[in-house]
């Protein structure tokens, strides 16, 4: 599996300080072979929810890929 690009998007609340991250959203571009699309989907997602970094933030983490399989 390779991810090509990586994207993302930050939101955040408050015109004075401090200021807060209330939205990340994640936008990789993967190109994988040998699996099928719902293979790479679901080990994006299970990686997701056991992410030490996405799960110690308040912030909600979205994920938005793009994947492709050759």
């Amino acid at each position: 599996m390779t991810t090509h690009t990586y994207g993302t998007s930050l939101r955040w609340t408050g015109r004075t300080r401090p200021v807060r991250l209330t939205a990340i959203v994640l936008r990789p571009v993967i190109v994988a072979q040998g699996a099928t699309h719902d293979e790479v989907e679901r080990l994006l997602h299970k990686a997701h929810r056991q992410c030490y970094v996405a799960n110690s933030l308040t912030a909600t983490v979205t994920l938005e890929p793009e994947i492709s399989v050759r």
